[in-house]
């Protein structure tokens, strides 16, 4: 249907032989509307790529995927480059910012005196002695004189320049938000979860600046720094994810791995968890009845138990479970042969075995069961990586202002007729040109019955193959039987002789 409709809408421009050369108009096509340049939500290509079903994958060929190349070759691959080459520099200065921190202020460095660039603490009269003070340790990233040019002066440029360009970031976003609306920038953003965790460590940085300010307030205000480090290095390294979704031999696999915890991995946290808690419990109280005897038993004699309680509270069990599941066990296993109450001891090995049965084997082994499918299932369908990768085209052409976008147009699409302002995208066809609704219906049918033949064939062949294997039985049935009876009357003749003998 979709193919008729832009065959109704198409003008022919010239036609030579079999061979045509038709305009399509990209009025209701296109993501980029030819007056206003404005995103249009309503147009057949973003219907297509932001479409749920697999259906819409069908429409992937042809028409559409011309287009998205054209784009692709116009600006998507130059922006693609140069997002890229900006988000390595900031990765750099990001990293260098957290990495080059100093482990801590300790006393011997900053009440003994001024460290120089090899790190060595420079010796001073004991009248210059600093006065020790818990805020000289919560503060000790604020003291970029006192540390060597790479933990100091060089960390502060990278901090800087972090914070500069994630402010110019903001700002970016901010005008694309104010440009389209914050549904639709929302819309857009939802579709990369790589880019949703980088722009949500923005907020984490932002967090850690008056925390780095108070720090002479409380020791929570480093606390809470370090934390906030940890999360935003974790979503910022993330985003370079979102660039590999464009490469042709990673992009399926980025596509696999979120798939796998979208799918696989969630359905199998929500049986895996009941198991969990379950057996994390029991075994919480099997340790807590052994400890309890091995508790009476020390009070006499010292060294008469071995027990040694490895889940002293059910969260520690909780861990520790979730660490046997994955094969760290024998810990586990030996506190609970040390357990001197035999019958506690003898229920904990036999809930053991249970737990390594139903959960290690079984669950682990269908959760391996189920990525290989859906590993498979996207292995053997590109067309879900040319809808990623159309994202990502248009997630880049929605970063550029209406004129960018109207300038790009020009360069892959021509005038409508007469009118300047209506453009559409040439195509030059080399085949039988546009058919009829009978010479479709021929073809179509010419098609279903080159199928049944092909099934027909298919069939013969398997009953011939079938016809020879039933040949083949009866004639190994038929030797079968020759060679015993010759074995029997050998037998017998042998028995004969022996009796005449």
């Amino acid at each position: 249907m979709f193919n008729k409709i832009l065959q109704l809408e198409c003008e022919k421009v010239w036609t030579y032989g079999v061979s045509q050369c038709v305009a399509i108009p990209l009025t209701k096509i296109d993501t980029i509307d030819e007056v206003t340049g404005e995103m249009n939500d309503t147009s057949a290509l973003s219907l297509v790529v932001y479409g749920e079903s697999t259906q819409h994958l069908e429409l992937m060929d042809g028409l559409i995927e011309q287009i998205l190349d054209e784009k692709w070759k116009a600006y998507g691959r130059a922006l693609w480059f140069r997002s890229l080459l900006g988000f390595i520099f900031f990765y750099c200065c990001f990293v260098s910012a957290y990495m080059l921190r100093p482990s801590s202020a300790t006393t011997e460095h900053i009440t003994r005196g001024r460290i120089n660039d090899d790190g060595e603490t420079e010796s001073t009269n004991s009248s210059n002695y600093l006065q020790w003070h818990p805020i000289d340790t919560q503060c000790h990233l604020m003291y970029y004189s006192e540390w060597p040019w790479y933990h100091g002066w060089f960390r502060l440029g990278c901090e800087v320049m972090t914070i500069v360009v994630m402010l110019f970031q903001i700002l970016f976003d901010l005008g694309d938000i104010r440009r389209i609306g914050f549904q639709k920038w929302f819309n857009f953003l939802k579709a990369f979860p790589a880019k949703l965790m980088f722009k949500g460590a923005f907020l984490f940085i932002l967090i850690s600046i008056p925390c780095r300010l108070a720090c002479s307030f409380h020791e929570i205000f480093l606390t809470i720094d370090n934390t906030m480090a940890i999360i935003s290095v974790l979503l910022v390294t993330q985003h370079f994810l979102y660039y590999m979704r464009a490469i042709p031999f990673v992009g399926p696999f980025v596509l696999m791995v979120y798939t796998i915890i979208a799918t696989d991995l969630v359905r199998f946290a929500m049986i895996y968890s009941i198991f969990l808690v379950g057996f994390s419990q029991s075994f919480y109280l099997i340790f807590t009845s052994c400890e309890r005897d091995s508790t009476l038993i020390k009070k006499t004699d010292p060294l008469g138990s071995e027990f040694n309680n490895i889940m002293e509270n059910p969260v520690d069990a909780l861990l520790r479970t979730f660490i046997m599941t994955i094969g760290e066990f024998s810990v586990l296993y030996r506190e609970m042969a040390a357990c001197d109450n035999f019958w506690m001891k003898w229920i904990g090995k036999i809930i053991f075995l249970i737990f390594e049965t139903f959960v290690s084997i079984l669950q682990f082994n269908l959760l391996i069961a189920m990525m290989t499918r859906t590993y498979e299932t996207i292995f053997l369908t590109r067309k879900e990586w040319k809808r990623q990768w159309a994202q990502v085209i248009l997630m880049l052409e929605m970063g550029l202002t209406p004129e960018s976008r109207k300038m790009h147009l020009l360069r892959y699409t021509r005038p409508t007729g007469i009118n300047k302002r209506v453009r559409s995208y040439v195509v030059v066809s080399r085949g039988d040109g546009e058919k009829t609704e009978n010479e479709e219906l021929a073809a179509r049918e010419a098609k279903e019955e080159q199928k049944r033949e092909e099934r027909k064939q298919l069939l013969k062949k398997k009953q011939r193959e079938h016809e020879i294997k039933a040949k083949a039985l009866a004639l190994m049935s038929a030797k079968l039987k020759t060679e015993v009876k010759k074995r029997r009357v050998l037998r017998q003749q042998t028995v004969d002789a022996n009796s005449r003998l």
